[in-house]
């Protein structure tokens, strides 16, 4: 599958959690959600794809789906994205920032339904390609749209985070721009022009219909969608840092497992389905392999899940160290030379 390309300037990430409110009552439920532990997720068995509860939602909304599912044992929420993906059973650990397990378990006392929250805006969607979507930082600072046409409002906002919504819950607005205070809303941005240091410019991306690793796997800073200028420094740190992931893992095998074979075999394999949609000058390498396809069975556990026992890695865990300057597209590339 391919996504969307923005261009050799776009140089940064930012991911805004956007609630997708659906009206969700809960009758004096016979469970309740607890804590199982924060800042990790379960290596047990998902019920069904990432975010088969939802998507943007809120962690109150998440518990509650997950009470009322009769398959949904644990329940894993996403700070960041409001992603709420079900479980079966837990079986250990993966550390993960930004990321919650609950568990359900009965409950002593009735306890009283959870409060309905108030939609973010009056008419809100989850089916509009804005509310699950992400806004990404194009160009530099001191830049913004020449609005020569396009233009649909101009704003007074206090922060980068309440522009992007204006635009996200915008089926019409494609980019954004903010400076001094002033954000506005654009259908289109064909140039730009200098600014005060702060401004800004931010382009829609609508979220896709399939889990990507763009999606699915995580960065603590603002990631970079594009590789604007890698040194050799760089190149050889991040193959060092796979390397060491590789080296990690047990060389003996059995007939159960070969841990250092499989990740690396795994890893080759993911860079291979990435670049294989190349059509016509489109597609390749850009870390938008559809997750959710039955040909990718198996990628998500050397890529993010975490795989082999309580010793679990994944290329997140090397993807982390760089992901602010160096795409995850261009890092499964250099992930594959590095094994």
């Amino acid at each position: 599958m391919m996504a969307n390309h923005l261009g050799g300037f776009l140089i940064a990430c930012l991911t805004l959690q956007v609630s997708a409110v659906q009206q969700h009552t809960v009758q004096t439920p016979a469970y309740q959600m607890i804590s199982h532990f924060s800042d990790g997720r379960c290596r047990g068995r998902r019920n069904s794809d990432f975010f088969d509860l939802g998507f943007g939602l809120s962690l109150a909304e998440c518990l509650d789906r997950c009470i009322t599912s009769t398959s949904c044992n644990f329940v894993l929420h996403g700070s960041a994205n409001g992603g709420c993906t079900s479980f079966s059973d837990c079986r250990g650990e993966v550390q993960r920032d930004g990321l919650n397990m609950y568990e359900k378990v009965p409950s002593v006392f009735p306890t009283p339904p959870s409060p309905t929250p108030s939609p973010t805006t009056s008419e809100s969607d989850p089916d509009q390609p804005g509310v699950l979507g992400k806004m990404v930082r194009v160009f530099g600072r001191g830049e913004v749209c020449d609005a020569s046409q396009g233009l649909l409002n101009s704003l007074r906002r206090e922060t980068v985070e309440q522009c992007a919504e204006e635009c996200l819950f915008d089926d019409e607005c494609n980019f954004a721009d903010m400076a001094n205070g002033v954000c506005r809303t654009l259908t289109q941005c064909d140039s730009t022009t200098p600014s005060s240091e702060d401004g800004l410019m931010l382009k829609k991306i609508s979220r896709q219909s399939f889990n990507s690793p763009q999606w699915m796997m995580t960065c603590p800073k603002a990631a970079a969608m594009t590789t604007e200028c890698m040194s050799l420094r760089d190149y050889d740190d991040a193959v060092a840092s796979v390397k060491d992931l590789v080296r990690g893992l047990p060389t003996r095998c059995t007939t159960e497992a070969c841990p250092e074979a499989d990740f690396s075999g795994c890893i080759l394999r993911m860079a291979g389905h990435d670049f294989m949609d190349f059509r016509n000058g489109q597609g390749g390498s850009d870390a938008c392999t559809d997750m959710d396809d039955a040909d990718n069975a198996g990628l998500a556990e050397c890529l993010f899940e975490g795989e082999f026992g309580e010793g679990t890695v994944s290329l997140n865990d090397a993807y982390m160290k760089f992901c602010d300057r160096i795409s995850l597209a261009d890092f499964i590339v250099i992930a594959a030379e590095a094994v």
